[in-house]
């Protein structure tokens, strides 16, 4: 049933709910599953980036540049690194996708398991 709610707009959709064929909460539950279908977890582009590279042998460093302030970024298997958003990288943390050995000055981050699955989901999805 989620499927037919894709294409209708919020009109057809209030009209449906006007109806009682449908319940406010069922069309909330089909688009949220249709975004989590499309988007695992609701990730911003730059995470998924993140998550893909570091599936793929790229490795995320952080270190305090000369003033101490924190950079973070993300080392290609050959070419120059990326600087990579340290608030982005807090987020893979805070959500369980990425660890680090929270060693100082210089620290790596690597993919949890959880990590490492919904790496491989995007991936299949070609996301």
């Amino acid at each position: 049933m989620p499927d037919e709610f894709a294409f209708l707009d919020a009109t057809a959709q209030a009209e449906l709910v006007r109806r009682r064929d449908v319940r406010p909460l069922e069309l909330v539950d089909a688009a949220i599953t249709r975004i989590e279908q499309l988007n695992p977890m609701n990730l911003p582009q730059a995470q998924q980036n993140i998550l893909r590279a570091m599936a793929a042998g790229w490795t995320l460093k952080s270190h305090r540049d000369v003033e101490g302030a924190k950079v973070c970024q993300l080392h290609p298997l050959h070419g120059p690194a990326k600087i990579v958003r340290r608030a982005t990288v807090e987020s893979l943390q805070e959500r369980g996708l990425i660890d680090s050995n929270k060693k100082f000055p210089v620290a790596t981050y690597w993919l949890t398991e959880r990590g490492k699955a919904l790496a491989a989901r995007l991936k299949e999805q070609g996301a």
